[in-house]
C-alpha cells in the first residue's frame, strides 16, 4: 500500500479538510478517500448518495470535493507494521479548517 497526500482548492472556507494523507493502493483510489469519513467506501456509492455523503444535511457545510477535483501527490510506500497499527483506517492524518 502507498501512502498518498491529497488536498481540494474547491472548498475553502472555515468547516473544511484541505489536504489530508491517506493509505492507497493507486492514484485513483485516493482520490476517493473522504478524510470526514475515513471509513467508508464510496465505490459502491451511486452518484446521488456520493453526493448526499459530502453534502448531505448530517454535514454544515462543504468538507471535502469530488474526486475529480482532488489532487494527489506520492509520499512513499507504507510497511506492514504501520498499516497495521491504522486498524483499518484509510485516513493518516488530515487537516481541517475549524471556524
Amino acid at each position: 500500500m502507498n501512502l498518498y497526500k491529497i488536498s481540494q482548492d474547491v472548498n475553502d472556507d472555515w468547516d473544511t479538510f484541505d489536504s489530508a494523507v491517506v493509505v492507497a493502493e493507486s492514484a485513483e483510489e485516493a482520490k476517493k478517500i473522504i478524510p470526514y469519513f475515513t471509513n467508508q467506501n464510496i465505490d459502491t456509492l451511486s452518484n446521488a448518495q456520493f453526493l448526499d455523503l459530502i453534502y448531505g444535511d448530517h454535514n454544515s457545510t462543504d468538507k471535502w470535493a469530488k474526486p475529480e477535483d482532488v489532487k494527489t501527490e506520492f509520499i512513499g510506500v507504507a510497511d506492514n507494521d504501520f498499516l497495521n497499527s491504522l486498524d483499518g483506517r484509510t485516513t493518516v492524518v488530515a487537516s481541517f479548517n475549524a471556524g
